[in-house]
């Protein structure tokens, strides 16, 4: 959770999207030198409240809120398992199932921005907006979890990228094994 709040990766996504967010002047209300402050904290406070009830519910109902490669062979299962584990995650037992700790981190997150958020951004279409936004950004970190390796050697230097040969075992999956058993059975 303060991984996820606090790394310098984390911060750096928020910096991004109230720089977008100011350059599109979105909320339009928000303006002046303060701008960029508020939309940079009111997305702050959004992960803070999102990612507090995610592992708080996750941790009740046994959830694995992590971002894992997966360790699968090909390109379409690879990208198969980062777009279903935007919605699912692993129990202890290794089967997955619905991440409903982070319905409700996402939901519930997104429901609370509008008590600061300017009225014309409070309703229920721009609400259900950003929370399909949330899931997509959750995509696109699932996805870079997935492939980022693969594409930091591609454009790595001269001898970096010679002397790091990419090797898939199938023996094993790159996944980590929780409670002793995989987080996904059909590894």
């Amino acid at each position: 959770m303060a991984e996820q709040i606090l790394a310098p990766k984390g911060l750096g996504a928020g910096l991004a999207t109230a720089a977008w967010q100011t350059a599109i002047d979105s909320p339009r209300e928000w303006s002046g030198p303060s701008a960029f402050s508020q939309r940079f904290l009111s997305n702050e406070a959004d992960i803070v409240i999102s990612t507090s009830i995610e592992a708080g519910l996750g941790a009740l109902w046994h959830e694995d809120p992590r971002s894992r490669p997966s360790g699968r062979q090909g390109v379409g299962s690879r990208l198969l398992y980062a777009m279903t584990t935007v919605v699912v995650a692993p129990r202890p037992d290794g089967h997955a199932a619905p991440a409903w700790g982070r319905f409700a981190g996402v939901v519930g997150g997104n429901v609370a921005m509008n008590a600061w958020l300017p009225s014309r951004h409070t309703t229920f279409k721009d609400t259900a907006g950003r929370v399909a936004g949330t899931f997509l950004s959750r995509l696109g970190a699932n996805l870079w979890t997935e492939f980022g390796p693969d594409v930091r050697r591609r454009f790595a230097r001269g001898a970096d990228r010679e002397s790091k040969p990419v090797v898939r075992s199938t023996a094993e999956p790159a996944t980590p094994v929780l409670n002793g058993a995989r987080p996904f059975k059909d590894q």
